[in-house]
C-alpha cells in the first residue's frame, strides 16, 4: 500500500470525507476477513493436490518447464499461484506426470 504524504493540513470538509472513508473501511474489514477465510478453506484442498502433483513431477525428474510444455499451461497456473486451479488444469498436470485425477464423492 502506498503511503501518501501531504504538504498541507486537510481542510475541514476534506477531513470529514477522509474520516468517513476510514470509518466505512473499518466497518467492512471484519466481513472482508471472514470472506477471505472462507476462500482459504475452499482453496486448501487444491493446494494439497498441487503439492502432491509437484512431488510426482520431481520424483519423475521432470522440470516445471517440461510439464508446462506438455500441458500448454504456464508455470504460475501449474503451481496454482493466485487462483484455485481448474479441474482441466489439474487433469492435464496429472497426465503430464503419469497420474490420473479421480474425483470421487
Amino acid at each position: 500500500m502506498k503511503r501518501i504524504i501531504r504538504d498541507r493540513r486537510l481542510l475541514p470538509s476534506e477531513a470529514v470525507t477522509y474520516n468517513g472513508v476510514r470509518a466505512a473501511i473499518a466497518e467492512e474489514i471484519p466481513e472482508l476477513l471472514a470472506r477471505q477465510k472462507e476462500r482459504m478453506v475452499i482453496i486448501e484442498p487444491w493446494r494439497v493436490l498441487v503439492a502432491e502433483l509437484e512431488a510426482y513431477r520431481t520424483a519423475k525428474g521432470l522440470s516445471l518447464s517440461d510439464v508446462a510444455a506438455t500441458t500448454g499451461l504456464d508455470a504460475d497456473r501449474l503451481l496454482g499461484r493466485g487462483h484455485a486451479p481448474t479441474i482441466d488444469e489439474l487433469t492435464r498436470y496429472a497426465c503430464a506426470v503419469g497420474k490420473r485425477l479421480v474425483i470421487a464423492d
